[in-house]
């Protein structure tokens, strides 16, 4: 399990340096002020923070899943060693090492499998539903509200059908796995929608610090919801888009047309990139601190 964590993390960060290789120029041309460099500090902080909620909301869905013997210290570790591949190209690595690693460390494949569809299912679902509410209270313009509506009720008509339907599918080829399926019960996974719903609004609001930052002028309140959804509206285009690790590029080209209402061009591009960085800086931070920690 060490080796086949360390050679995903070494393989992350190689990925990671030639993206900031990459976006030099535009980070270079940015001379943020102590107090800006200091808030900057503060968002990767707090990204980083926020990778404990992930992995809190992944062990959830674990136990959920039928491990019972998911640790929380144990799902940290290797939730933070898997997370940072997703800069990987592919957008799939940190999936297939959660399974690889978490099958090494005694869990189901099941259970391991069922965690991570029902994390995605958890995830686009929270975000739908925020950047629908957002659009609902006055940020008209960043995508067809209709479009996240439909997307937040398939994803729940998904989470309603599988339990009832799924195992007469997999009882054939896959008896363990019917038999998980049939136990499931959605109305457990409210908890771990509050912990995915944190981080997004969480994520938002550094979104609007790094704006406030480049901009040097406050985000009026009344735009946060706006910023909130935003950022929940580019999540998913960029997660849900094959082969783009982390999103990268597509998140930029959401971000940068949907802050067109509140900056210039120019800046809603230094924004976006900065908040790559930001969150880059985030996954990395969470990746030493709770990634290296060894095994109790």
């Amino acid at each position: 399990m060490k080796a086949a964590g360390s050679a995903l993390a070494i393989a992350s960060i190689v990925f990671i340096a030639l993206m900031f290789w990459r976006e030099r120029e535009t980070l270079s041309t940015f001379r943020p002020g102590a107090a800006g460099a200091a808030v900057l500090a503060a968002c990767a902080l707090a990204y980083a923070a926020l990778g404990y909620v992930l992995a809190e909301a992944w062990r959830s869905l674990l136990l959920w899943a039928g491990e019972a013997e998911a640790r929380g210290s144990d799902t940290r570790r290797i939730y933070a060693r898997t997370q940072i591949a997703k800069y990987i190209p592919g957008n799939v690595a940190q999936f297939a090492g959660r399974q690889f690693i978490g099958r090494q460390a005694g869990w189901t494949h099941v259970g391991l499998l069922l965690s991570t569809v029902f994390e995605l299912v958890s995830l686009v679902f929270v975000a739908a539903s925020i950047a629908t509410l957002a659009i609902a209270a006055g940020a008209r313009g960043l995508v067809d509200p209709r479009l996240l509506l439909a997307a937040a009720m398939l994803t729940l008509a998904g989470l309603v059908l599988l339990p009832r339907f799924g195992p007469r599918a997999l009882l054939r080829r896959w008896p363990e796995a019917a038999q998980r399926v049939a136990g499931l019960r959605i109305r457990n996974l409210w908890p771990v929608a509050a912990l995915h719903a944190l981080f997004f609004a969480a994520a938002g609001v550094i979104l609007v610090f790094v704006a406030q930052v480049v901009t040097g002028d406050s985000v009026p309140y009344g735009q946060w919801p706006a910023v909130v959804g935003l950022y929940a509206i580019a999540w998913i285009v960029a997660t849900l888009t094959p082969g783009a690790p982390s999103g990268i590029g597509v998140r930029e080209v959401v971000l940068v047309a949907g802050l067109a209402f509140m900056t210039s061009a120019g800046s809603a591009i230094l924004v976006a990139t900065l908040l790559r960085a930001v969150t880059v800086a985030g996954d990395l931070l969470f990746f030493l601190v709770a990634g290296l920690r060894p095994a109790r």
